[in-house]
């Protein structure tokens, strides 16, 4: 299950700029379970609409 639970805060807000700090990533793509992401394709990070708080 993905779900931020009515939280204002989600696990991408830590993940993100943590792999953001590497030089040779990017952009973060985070998807839920089903394999879905808000942008999948394209150069921006995403994350799945159910991690949005």
């Amino acid at each position: 299950m993905c779900s931020v639970h009515g939280s204002t805060f989600a696990v991408a807000d830590e993940i993100v700029p943590t792999l953001e700090q590497f030089s040779s990533v990017r952009w973060v793509k985070i998807h839920d379970p089903q394999g879905r992401t808000e942008q999948p394709t394209g150069q921006s990070d995403s994350i799945p609409e159910c991690l949005e708080p």
